[in-house]
């Protein structure tokens, strides 16, 4: 499985090189450059922070406090927009 793994990974690494090669004679400079960036720079996760609400937004240290568990991201959303819908009715004055 892991032969399988490291040939496909040589696979896709030589097919991009073929393509940034291809980029470079088409004169596609700012594609290739682009490429050679993100292959230089490597695959970065995406990681999200959300400001926490209900507890201490600030700890003792003065730093925000954030979360970035996927559940409690998940959680927030859900009492932000309840906190959006449900909003008591403002009455609008006539003039």
């Amino acid at each position: 499985m892991k032969r399988l793994c490291r040939q496909r990974k040589k696979q896709a690494v030589e097919k991009k090189l073929r393509a940034m090669e291809d980029k470079y004679k088409r004169k596609e400079i700012r594609n290739f450059y682009k490429n050679a960036k993100e292959i230089r720079k490597g695959h970065k996760g995406r990681t999200v922070h959300y400001k926490n609400k209900k507890r201490n937004l600030i700890s003792e240290e003065n730093e925000v406090n954030l979360i970035s568990e996927e559940n409690e991201v998940a959680d927030r959303w859900r009492e932000y927009f309840d906190e959006l819908l449900n909003e008591p009715e403002t009455e609008i004055n006539s003039y």
